[in-house]
């Protein structure tokens, strides 16, 4: 029997409606990086980056290209080398080149450090969790261990400031590039979501992809040598420090940014044509995390630490969430 032309326009608009968030993404062109790649060694720490444009982000490809060799500089004296695993042009809605900041809970009264502070509660607002999922898919190349870099042309973010009268408010700005690292967010943000980083600017400087990827892969805010960290600071010489400076100190005097660096998951070496990552993170990534002992700057206070890590049990259980926006808050 013959569908109605009511009923069967009924369903055609349900077939064409988006399942998930990553329908919604429409690829357009695959940008060619097999002659980026030349030079690269064996057996040295390695991190993969994946590049997502957008078509009415600021940031083109040609940018990206001519930034590399001065991005790879930058973190070739620590003995680690960058390798561009793809990059491609997409278009994604309109409403998805707008995200709002991350949330999470004021900072505790007994809360004495700054990553005590910071690094217990944050996560993903819901929408933005979704137009990731959206961005780097299911099966994306690499999704839980490489880094991902999203251009998007608006992204707040936001952060915990104490006024005069004592109390905590929640503080926004927009921003041209945002890291979302693992310190403030540990496993409360799903594993192949764990290595995005949006670039908001046309500019694309290659200080401040390598200061991105510093959160990312050092694990630390703002902080150098002899500057203990904190949410803004500048100063001239150090890559996590707001300014023009690209050192990735070592030792206790460089706050171990350097060691860090080298435990990062996110890093591998390839031996006898195979591909041996870092360790994982054992505690999902916190500042203190395992994989950094002995690569503290400061230890922290027990109750800071246990605080951190019950923050950790109400972490997301698995990546096997469905596509849909999760009802969990945000962070900072």
């Amino acid at each position: 029997m013959a569908m109605k032309p009511f009923l069967a326009l009924t369903f055609a608009l349900l077939l064409s409606l988006p399942t998930s968030a990553q329908d919604e993404v429409v690829h357009l062109r695959d940008y060619d990086v097999s002659g980026l790649n030349e030079g690269l060694v064996a057996n040295r720490l390695t991190c993969d980056l994946h590049f997502h444009l957008t078509k009415k982000g600021h940031v083109k490809w040609a940018t990206v290209v001519e930034r590399l060799p001065e991005l790879r500089r930058i973190f070739e004296p620590a003995g680690v080398q960058l390798r561009v695993a793809s990059a491609r042009l997409i278009e994604i809605p309109a409403a998805w080149h707008s995200l709002k900041p991350h949330r999470g809970d004021p900072p505790a009264k007994e809360a004495t450090t700054f990553y005590g502070k910071y690094g217990a509660s944050s996560r993903l607002a819901p929408a933005t969790e979704r137009v990731f999922r959206g961005v780097i898919g299911k099966e994306g190349p690499g999704a839980v261990s490489s880094v991902h870099f999203v251009s998007i042309r608006k992204v707040d973010t936001g952060w915990w400031e104490r006024g005069s009268d004592g109390a905590w408010r929640y503080e926004t700005a927009g921003t041209s590039a945002c890291s979302f690292p693992p310190y403030m967010f540990a496993d409360r943000i799903p594993a192949r979501l764990r290595g995005v980083i949006t670039l908001s600017s046309g500019s694309a400087a290659s200080r401040t992809l390598a200061h991105e990827l510093g959160h990312k892969l050092i694990n630390v805010s703002h902080e150098g040598v002899g500057r203990d960290p904190q949410g803004e600071q500048w100063g001239p010489d150090d890559l996590m420090i707001y300014g023009r400076g690209t050192r990735i100190p070592a030792g206790a005097e460089g706050r171990f940014q350097r060691e860090r660096l080298q435990k990062s998951p996110f890093l591998y070496r390839t031996v006898a044509g195979e591909r041996r990552f870092n360790p994982p993170y054992k505690e999902g990534g916190h500042y203190w995390d395992p994989i950094y002992a002995g690569l503290w700057a400061e230890e922290p206070p027990k109750r800071e630490r246990a605080r951190v890590q019950q923050g950790m049990a109400d972490r997301l259980p698995s990546d096997a969430e469905p596509d849909h926006a999760s009802p969990r808050g945000g962070p900072r």
